[in-house]
Protein backbone atom coordinates (compact mmCIF):
# COMPACT_ATOMS: atom_id res chain seq x y z
CA UNK A 1 0.00 0.00 0.00
CA UNK A 2 2.73 2.65 0.77
CA UNK A 3 5.61 0.95 -1.31
CA UNK A 4 7.95 0.36 2.42
CA UNK A 5 8.66 -3.00 3.58
CA UNK A 6 7.64 -3.59 7.12
CA UNK A 7 4.80 -4.59 9.08
CA UNK A 8 1.52 -1.95 9.09
CA UNK A 9 -2.03 -2.53 10.75
CA UNK A 10 -4.07 0.33 10.64
CA UNK A 11 -7.27 0.64 13.52
CA UNK A 12 -8.78 -2.44 12.77
CA UNK A 13 -7.37 -6.09 12.34
CA UNK A 14 -10.57 -8.53 12.00
CA UNK A 15 -10.88 -12.46 11.65
CA UNK A 16 -9.55 -12.70 8.51
CA UNK A 17 -6.49 -10.64 9.08
CA UNK A 18 -7.44 -8.14 6.99
CA UNK A 19 -4.83 -5.15 8.32
CA UNK A 20 -5.87 -2.55 5.83
CA UNK A 21 -8.16 0.89 6.31
CA UNK A 22 -11.71 0.18 6.46
CA UNK A 23 -14.09 1.93 4.23
CA UNK A 24 -16.45 3.79 6.76
CA UNK A 25 -16.07 6.46 9.14
CA UNK A 26 -13.12 8.36 8.14
CA UNK A 27 -12.23 9.77 11.43
CA UNK A 28 -11.01 6.03 12.30
CA UNK A 29 -9.93 4.37 9.00
CA UNK A 30 -6.44 6.11 7.48
CA UNK A 31 -4.59 5.34 11.17
CA UNK A 32 -1.82 2.80 10.32
CA UNK A 33 -0.57 2.46 13.37
CA UNK A 34 -2.57 -0.44 14.85
CA UNK A 35 1.01 -2.37 14.43
CA UNK A 36 2.60 0.39 16.74
CA UNK A 37 0.34 -0.22 19.36
CA UNK A 38 0.46 -4.15 19.44
CA UNK A 39 4.16 -4.51 19.07
CA UNK A 40 4.31 -1.97 22.20
CA UNK A 41 2.05 -4.91 23.88
CA UNK A 42 4.99 -7.50 22.98
CA UNK A 43 7.76 -5.29 24.73
CA UNK A 44 5.52 -4.35 27.40
CA UNK A 45 4.84 -8.02 28.08
CA UNK A 46 8.82 -9.12 28.13
CA UNK A 47 9.48 -6.17 30.84
CA UNK A 48 6.81 -7.57 33.28
CA UNK A 49 7.97 -11.45 32.29
CA UNK A 50 11.53 -10.91 31.54
CA UNK A 51 10.87 -14.06 29.11
CA UNK A 52 14.41 -14.06 26.72
CA UNK A 53 12.87 -16.47 24.72
CA UNK A 54 9.46 -14.51 23.91
CA UNK A 55 11.52 -11.61 23.35
CA UNK A 56 14.05 -13.54 20.96
CA UNK A 57 11.43 -14.84 18.92
CA UNK A 58 8.67 -12.93 19.05
CA UNK A 59 8.54 -9.43 20.22
CA UNK A 60 12.17 -8.35 18.69
CA UNK A 61 11.51 -9.28 15.16
CA UNK A 62 7.76 -7.99 15.18
CA UNK A 63 9.08 -4.62 16.78
CA UNK A 64 11.85 -5.03 13.62
CA UNK A 65 9.07 -5.24 10.99
CA UNK A 66 7.11 -2.06 12.54
CA UNK A 67 9.99 0.44 12.92
CA UNK A 68 11.15 -0.51 9.61
CA UNK A 69 7.96 0.46 8.28
CA UNK A 70 7.78 3.66 10.14
CA UNK A 71 11.40 4.91 9.06
CA UNK A 72 9.86 4.39 5.56
CA UNK A 73 6.51 5.97 5.81
CA UNK A 74 7.44 9.37 8.09
CA UNK A 75 8.61 12.14 6.11
CA UNK A 76 10.47 15.37 7.11
CA UNK A 77 8.47 18.65 7.95
CA UNK A 78 9.51 21.38 9.73
CA UNK A 79 12.85 19.80 10.82
CA UNK A 80 11.45 16.41 12.28
CA UNK A 81 10.49 13.44 10.71
CA UNK A 82 6.94 13.08 11.00
CA UNK A 83 3.57 10.86 9.45
CA UNK A 84 1.03 11.58 7.36
CA UNK A 85 -2.16 11.08 6.20
CA UNK A 86 -2.79 10.20 9.71
CA UNK A 87 -5.49 11.12 12.29
CA UNK A 88 -5.96 11.28 16.11
CA UNK A 89 -8.46 8.55 16.81
CA UNK A 90 -11.32 9.44 16.43
CA UNK A 91 -11.20 12.93 16.96
CA UNK A 92 -12.19 16.04 14.00
CA UNK A 93 -10.94 19.71 14.03
CA UNK A 94 -12.28 22.58 12.28
CA UNK A 95 -10.74 23.48 9.50
CA UNK A 96 -9.29 27.42 9.85
CA UNK A 97 -10.29 29.87 7.54
CA UNK A 98 -6.72 30.49 5.53
CA UNK A 99 -7.43 27.00 4.41
CA UNK A 100 -9.68 25.06 1.51
CA UNK A 101 -12.40 24.07 3.30
CA UNK A 102 -13.00 26.60 6.13
CA UNK A 103 -14.74 25.52 8.93
CA UNK A 104 -15.55 22.09 7.54
CA UNK A 105 -14.54 19.42 10.59
CA UNK A 106 -11.94 17.38 9.46
CA UNK A 107 -9.66 14.48 10.99
CA UNK A 108 -6.79 13.13 8.50
CA UNK A 109 -3.76 15.72 8.74
CA UNK A 110 0.18 14.73 9.47
CA UNK A 111 1.91 14.72 12.92
CA UNK A 112 -0.57 13.80 15.38
CA UNK A 113 0.65 13.58 18.90
CA UNK A 114 -0.41 9.88 18.96
CA UNK A 115 1.84 9.16 16.38
CA UNK A 116 4.46 10.14 17.59
CA UNK A 117 4.19 9.07 21.23
CA UNK A 118 3.81 5.60 19.87
CA UNK A 119 6.87 5.85 17.35
CA UNK A 120 8.63 7.24 20.53
CA UNK A 121 7.59 3.95 22.54
CA UNK A 122 8.37 1.62 19.73
CA UNK A 123 11.97 2.83 18.78
CA UNK A 124 13.38 2.70 22.55
CA UNK A 125 11.34 -0.78 22.89
CA UNK A 126 13.25 -2.27 19.84
CA UNK A 127 16.45 -0.69 20.91
CA UNK A 128 15.46 -1.93 24.51
CA UNK A 129 15.57 -5.47 23.11
CA UNK A 130 18.45 -5.48 20.60
CA UNK A 131 20.73 -4.36 23.91
CA UNK A 132 19.08 -7.22 26.52
CA UNK A 133 19.42 -9.75 22.84
CA UNK A 134 23.07 -8.46 22.90
CA UNK A 135 22.52 -7.16 19.35
CA UNK A 136 25.07 -4.26 18.38
CA UNK A 137 24.95 -0.99 17.57
CA UNK A 138 26.59 -2.01 14.15
CA UNK A 139 23.46 -4.12 13.10
CA UNK A 140 21.73 -2.74 10.57
CA UNK A 141 18.18 -2.59 12.10
CA UNK A 142 19.51 -1.48 14.99
CA UNK A 143 22.19 1.73 13.43
CA UNK A 144 18.73 2.92 11.44
CA UNK A 145 16.64 3.08 14.50
CA UNK A 146 19.16 5.16 16.44
CA UNK A 147 19.62 7.20 13.82
CA UNK A 148 15.54 7.71 13.26
CA UNK A 149 14.75 8.04 17.15
CA UNK A 150 15.89 11.97 17.85
CA UNK A 151 14.65 13.05 14.50
CA UNK A 152 10.92 12.65 15.82
CA UNK A 153 8.79 15.80 16.14
CA UNK A 154 8.91 16.20 20.20
CA UNK A 155 5.48 16.62 21.84
CA UNK A 156 3.75 20.16 21.48
CA UNK A 157 1.96 22.33 24.17
CA UNK A 158 -0.76 24.41 23.59
CA UNK A 159 -2.17 28.11 24.45
CA UNK A 160 -4.35 26.39 27.61
CA UNK A 161 -1.04 24.14 28.89
CA UNK A 162 -2.16 21.07 27.45
CA UNK A 163 -0.69 18.90 24.70
CA UNK A 164 -1.32 19.62 21.39
CA UNK A 165 -3.50 17.18 19.93
CA UNK A 166 -2.64 17.57 16.42
CA UNK A 167 0.39 19.70 14.32
CA UNK A 168 -1.53 23.42 15.12
CA UNK A 169 -3.71 24.33 17.69
CA UNK A 170 -6.86 23.69 15.54
CA UNK A 171 -10.35 23.84 16.92
CA UNK A 172 -11.47 20.71 18.42
CA UNK A 173 -14.71 19.79 17.09
CA UNK A 174 -15.63 17.94 20.43
CA UNK A 175 -13.66 19.01 23.48
CA UNK A 176 -15.02 16.35 25.29
CA UNK A 177 -14.10 13.73 22.99
CA UNK A 178 -14.07 9.64 24.45
CA UNK A 179 -10.98 9.51 23.02
CA UNK A 180 -8.02 10.49 25.11
CA UNK A 181 -5.55 9.80 22.00
CA UNK A 182 -2.96 12.87 22.74
CA UNK A 183 -2.45 11.58 26.18
CA UNK A 184 -1.57 7.96 25.57
CA UNK A 185 1.78 8.98 26.70
CA UNK A 186 0.57 9.10 30.35
CA UNK A 187 -1.54 5.62 30.17
CA UNK A 188 -1.10 3.09 29.17
CA UNK A 189 2.34 4.69 28.21
CA UNK A 190 4.83 6.37 30.25
CA UNK A 191 6.60 9.29 28.90
CA UNK A 192 4.30 11.70 30.33
CA UNK A 193 4.54 9.99 33.65
CA UNK A 194 5.30 12.53 36.73
CA UNK A 195 8.15 10.54 37.66
CA UNK A 196 9.71 10.82 33.80
CA UNK A 197 8.56 14.18 32.75
CA UNK A 198 6.82 16.81 35.08
CA UNK A 199 6.26 19.40 32.37
CA UNK A 200 4.13 17.24 29.94
CA UNK A 201 2.65 15.46 32.88
CA UNK A 202 1.16 18.61 33.48
CA UNK A 203 -0.21 19.45 30.01
CA UNK A 204 -1.36 15.63 30.10
CA UNK A 205 -3.32 16.83 33.26
CA UNK A 206 -4.74 19.93 31.21
CA UNK A 207 -6.18 17.99 28.71
CA UNK A 208 -7.86 15.39 30.62
CA UNK A 209 -9.71 17.79 32.75
CA UNK A 210 -10.37 19.53 29.30
CA UNK A 211 -11.98 16.78 28.17
CA UNK A 212 -13.69 15.74 31.63
CA UNK A 213 -15.36 18.73 31.99
CA UNK A 214 -16.77 18.59 28.61
CA UNK A 215 -18.13 15.41 28.69
CA UNK A 216 -15.67 12.57 28.33
CA UNK A 217 -16.71 9.38 29.24
CA UNK A 218 -19.64 8.67 27.00
CA UNK A 219 -19.18 5.16 26.31
CA UNK A 220 -17.86 2.51 29.01
CA UNK A 221 -14.90 1.97 27.84
CA UNK A 222 -13.94 5.61 27.87
CA UNK A 223 -14.79 5.65 31.21
CA UNK A 224 -12.43 2.94 32.32
CA UNK A 225 -9.85 4.41 30.26
CA UNK A 226 -10.50 8.02 32.34
CA UNK A 227 -10.27 5.58 35.47
CA UNK A 228 -6.69 4.20 34.13
CA UNK A 229 -5.61 8.06 33.42
CA UNK A 230 -6.31 9.46 36.78
CA UNK A 231 -4.91 6.56 38.41
CA UNK A 232 -1.33 7.04 36.14
CA UNK A 233 -1.63 10.97 37.66
CA UNK A 234 -1.94 10.00 41.04
CA UNK A 235 -5.39 11.09 41.69
CA UNK A 236 -7.10 8.40 43.25
CA UNK A 237 -10.35 10.38 43.86
CA UNK A 238 -10.62 11.11 40.29
CA UNK A 239 -10.46 8.00 39.18
CA UNK A 240 -12.70 6.75 41.77
CA UNK A 241 -15.27 8.89 41.30
CA UNK A 242 -15.31 7.48 37.22
CA UNK A 243 -15.17 3.84 38.64
CA UNK A 244 -18.67 5.27 40.26
CA UNK A 245 -19.85 6.40 37.07
CA UNK A 246 -19.14 3.50 35.11
CA UNK A 247 -21.35 1.86 37.55
CA UNK A 248 -24.20 4.10 37.74
CA UNK A 249 -24.26 3.84 33.81
CA UNK A 250 -22.74 1.59 31.81
CA UNK A 251 -23.10 -2.50 33.33
CA UNK A 252 -26.25 -3.87 31.59
CA UNK A 253 -28.75 -5.19 34.45
CA UNK A 254 -28.08 -8.39 35.99
CA UNK A 255 -24.28 -8.18 34.34
CA UNK A 256 -20.92 -6.31 34.83
CA UNK A 257 -20.71 -6.81 31.28
CA UNK A 258 -19.32 -3.66 29.58
CA UNK A 259 -21.40 -1.65 27.01
CA UNK A 260 -20.90 1.21 24.89
CA UNK A 261 -24.10 3.22 26.30
CA UNK A 262 -25.64 1.63 29.33
CA UNK A 263 -28.16 -0.38 28.28
CA UNK A 264 -28.33 -4.02 26.47
CA UNK A 265 -26.96 -2.76 23.09
CA UNK A 266 -23.71 -4.40 22.74
CA UNK A 267 -20.83 -5.67 24.97
CA UNK A 268 -17.58 -4.09 24.40
CA UNK A 269 -14.92 -6.59 26.61
CA UNK A 270 -12.50 -3.87 26.61
CA UNK A 271 -14.07 -1.48 28.68
CA UNK A 272 -13.78 -4.34 31.26
CA UNK A 273 -10.43 -4.99 30.57
CA UNK A 274 -10.19 -1.67 31.42
CA UNK A 275 -12.03 -1.46 34.38
CA UNK A 276 -9.41 -4.03 35.83
CA UNK A 277 -6.43 -2.15 34.53
CA UNK A 278 -7.65 0.70 36.01
CA UNK A 279 -8.29 -0.57 39.23
CA UNK A 280 -5.11 -2.21 39.38
CA UNK A 281 -2.98 0.70 38.56
CA UNK A 282 -4.75 2.80 41.83
CA UNK A 283 -2.92 -0.15 43.24
CA UNK A 284 0.14 -0.69 41.45
CA UNK A 285 2.23 1.17 38.98
CA UNK A 286 5.52 0.24 37.55
CA UNK A 287 6.00 1.72 33.95
CA UNK A 288 8.64 4.46 35.79
CA UNK A 289 11.02 1.97 36.61
CA UNK A 290 9.98 1.34 40.04
CA UNK A 291 7.73 -0.40 41.57
CA UNK A 292 5.33 2.04 43.30
CA UNK A 293 3.03 0.97 46.00
CA UNK A 294 -0.48 2.25 46.63
CA UNK A 295 0.41 5.31 44.03
CA UNK A 296 -3.75 6.27 43.48
CA UNK A 297 -5.45 4.81 46.58
CA UNK A 298 -8.54 6.35 46.92
CA UNK A 299 -8.15 6.51 51.04
CA UNK A 300 -11.36 8.35 51.49
CA UNK A 301 -13.42 5.59 50.15
CA UNK A 302 -11.42 2.67 50.52
CA UNK A 303 -9.22 3.29 53.63
CA UNK A 304 -8.55 -0.38 54.62
CA UNK A 305 -8.19 -3.46 52.08
CA UNK A 306 -5.44 -5.89 50.72
CA UNK A 307 -5.00 -7.32 46.83
CA UNK A 308 -2.98 -10.31 46.52
CA UNK A 309 -0.90 -11.60 43.20
CA UNK A 310 -0.03 -8.29 41.07
CA UNK A 311 2.78 -8.77 38.55
CA UNK A 312 5.08 -5.80 38.47
CA UNK A 313 7.76 -5.15 35.69
CA UNK A 314 10.96 -6.72 36.43
CA UNK A 315 8.72 -9.96 36.75
CA UNK A 316 7.94 -9.01 40.59
CA UNK A 317 4.92 -10.72 42.09
CA UNK A 318 2.88 -8.41 45.06
CA UNK A 319 0.71 -8.75 47.59
CA UNK A 320 -0.36 -5.46 49.21
CA UNK A 321 -1.99 -4.36 52.60
CA UNK A 322 -3.20 -0.93 54.02
CA UNK A 323 -4.95 0.02 56.58
CA UNK A 324 -6.08 4.05 57.52
CA UNK A 325 -5.65 4.88 53.67
CA UNK A 326 -1.73 3.86 54.30
CA UNK A 327 0.73 0.77 53.45
CA UNK A 328 0.70 -2.04 56.37
CA UNK A 329 3.16 -3.68 54.86
CA UNK A 330 3.69 -5.64 51.29
CA UNK A 331 5.78 -9.04 49.65
CA UNK A 332 7.50 -8.93 47.45
CA UNK A 333 8.37 -11.82 45.56
CA UNK A 334 11.46 -11.69 43.19
CA UNK A 335 10.32 -14.16 39.89
CA UNK A 336 13.66 -13.74 38.42
CA UNK A 337 16.29 -11.72 40.23
CA UNK A 338 17.81 -8.26 39.62
CA UNK A 339 17.02 -5.00 40.80
CA UNK A 340 14.32 -3.75 43.18
CA UNK A 341 13.52 0.10 43.20
CA UNK A 342 10.71 1.48 45.27
CA UNK A 343 8.51 4.12 46.35
CA UNK A 344 5.31 4.20 48.30
CA UNK A 345 2.40 6.36 47.99
CA UNK A 346 3.59 10.12 47.38
CA UNK A 347 7.44 9.34 48.24
CA UNK A 348 7.48 10.73 51.29
CA UNK A 349 7.54 7.69 53.86
CA UNK A 350 10.52 6.35 54.89
CA UNK A 351 10.69 2.73 53.85
CA UNK A 352 11.85 -0.63 55.91
CA UNK A 353 12.87 -3.71 53.06
CA UNK A 354 12.96 -6.52 55.72
CA UNK A 355 13.52 -4.41 58.80
CA UNK A 356 16.19 -2.34 57.36
CA UNK A 357 16.07 1.16 55.85
CA UNK A 358 15.32 1.02 51.97
CA UNK A 359 18.19 3.25 51.15
CA UNK A 360 17.78 2.42 46.80
CA UNK A 361 17.44 0.13 44.52
CA UNK A 362 18.05 -3.79 45.84
CA UNK A 363 19.85 -6.60 44.37
CA UNK A 364 17.31 -9.83 44.81
CA UNK A 365 17.52 -13.19 44.52
CA UNK A 366 15.20 -14.93 42.54
CA UNK A 367 12.67 -16.20 44.36
CA UNK A 368 13.30 -14.60 47.60
CA UNK A 369 9.94 -12.31 49.14
CA UNK A 370 10.89 -9.01 50.51
CA UNK A 371 8.78 -7.43 52.96
CA UNK A 372 8.21 -3.80 52.49
CA UNK A 373 6.88 -1.85 55.69
CA UNK A 374 7.01 2.32 56.29
CA UNK A 375 7.48 4.00 59.01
Amino acid sequence: MYGCPGTVLHHNLDLWGDPAPTDNFTASTMWPFGSAWLAWHAIDHYRFTLDKTFLQEVAYPFLSDVTTLYECYAFENDEHNVTGPSLSPENTFVVPRNESVPGAGESVDIAPALDGQLMTEIFQGFLEAASVLGIPDSDPAVAAARTFLPTLKPQQIGSLGQILEWRVEYTESDPGHRHLSPIWALMPGRAFSPLINSTLFDAAQVLLDRRVSHGSGSTGWSRTWLIAQYARAFRGADAWTQLGRWFAVYPPPFSLYNTNTGSTDFFQIDGNFGFVSGITEMLLQSHAGVVHLLPALPADDVPTGSVTGLLARGNFEVDIVWDNGALVSANIKSMSGGSLALRVGDGTGKMFVDGAAYTGPLATTMGKTYVVTIA
